[in-house]
């Protein structure tokens, strides 16, 4: 009852944020799209291991990159860093319905970034609130029952898929979409 209760608080206000979202749809391919906002899994070290080598090749490639990470405990644990472009998310930076609570984040979502990836297949309530009011151009995740509409772009995966699988499968699709080389 309690858990109902708190959805339905959620999807309201999600739903009233969501009229006030402005966000202009422009695929590009990988190579053309120059800002990047990654939602990433940092809840074991293994995947934020994998989130690092994505952050650090997206780096390489001169792409501007700021992401935000959900690994929901009380305290961020020892192997996630925080750093200037990386927004880590925990149970006290989120309303007991699942809202983020943070100025930087609400600063993230207002900002047109080329693509928002969802490196994550997990649907948290504060990375569906993130993905759904992003003004990203465009919206790239891996598809669950939870997100059809939510992507302009939904990674189909009949299996647990890395990070960094998702990311090498965005990078492709992005330039199929735009006839370039994969």
């Amino acid at each position: 009852m309690l858990e109902q209760l708190k959805n339905k608080v959620f999807v309201k206000a999600l739903q009233k944020r969501q009229l006030k979202v402005k966000r202009e749809i422009c695929n590009r391919s990988f190579d053309d799209s120059m800002s990047f906002l990654l939602l990433f899994d940092c809840t074991t070290e293994e995947r934020y291991n994998q989130f690092s080598r994505v952050y650090a090749a997206l780096q390489l490639h001169g792409k501007t990159v700021h992401a935000i990470g959900f690994h929901g405990l009380q305290i961020t644990p020892q192997w996630c860093m925080p750093s200037l472009h990386i927004e880590m998310i925990g149970k006290n930076d989120i309303t007991k319905s699942g809202i983020p609570n943070s100025k930087t984040i609400d600063d993230l979502l207002l900002h047109p970034f080329d693509v928002l990836i969802d490196l994550t297949s997990c649907l948290h309530q504060s990375i569906r609130w993130i993905a759904t009011l992003s003004a990203a151009q465009f919206k790239i995740g891996v598809s669950t029952e939870n997100c059809s509409q939510l992507y302009d772009l939904s990674i189909d995966s009949g299996k647990a898929i890395s990070q960094e699988e998702v990311m090498k499968l965005t990078h492709d699709y992005l330039n199929m979409l735009k006839n370039k080389p994969v």
